[in-house]
């Protein structure tokens, strides 16, 4: 929608199944579209026109990076980092709970995901930097401070950590 106009600018059509996620990039000129159909939609906004599809298990819900290189996406058990340009795409799925969300950093250089009790980071290449521990009951959300330099989580057990 355009908020200056007040009406629909596109109507995007190709999942088979419900959309669980919409991610604009930060230049709001390409937008993805997630969906249980295992698939990622890439569009061009303004043309309307379907750029690319991208194929995973890993697809509950999805960011771009800050700079529209890459899309990170996740399942209840995996992870995708997919670069756009050059088409590849780097799966992790060392989980053995389900996955609630995963966070890019501001820098675009890190991914935070979260699950039960704890919260893994990641680099872009998939390897795994560090876990952290502290919450007695399931993390119900996690993200980077805006410099990127601190994790903030919230979870079940009436707790924020820093």
């Amino acid at each position: 929608m355009d908020l200056k106009l007040g009406k629909q600018l596109q109507l995007l059509k190709g999942h088979h199944t419900k959309v669980n996620d919409t991610i604009l990039e930060l230049s709001s000129e390409n937008c993805a579209l997630v969906s249980n159909d295992r698939s990622i939609l890439i569009w061009d906004v303004l043309s309307g026109e379907q750029l690319s599809k991208k194929n995973s298990n890993c697809v509950h819900s999805a960011q771009f990076t800050s700079n529209g290189s890459k899309i990170v996406s996740h399942s209840e058990y995996g992870i995708a980092i997919w670069d756009i340009l050059s088409d590849q795409q780097i799966e992790i799925s060392q989980y053995k709970d389900r996955i609630k969300g995963v966070q890019v950093s501001p820098d675009d250089s890190k991914i935070l995901s979260y699950s039960s009790d704890y919260i893994q980071l990641w680099d872009m290449s998939g390897k795994k930097i560090q876990v952290f521990e502290g919450h007695s009951n399931r993390v119900n959300g996690a993200f980077f401070s805006p410099d990127g330099s601190k994790i903030v989580s919230y979870s079940k057990d009436c707790t924020v950590r820093m």
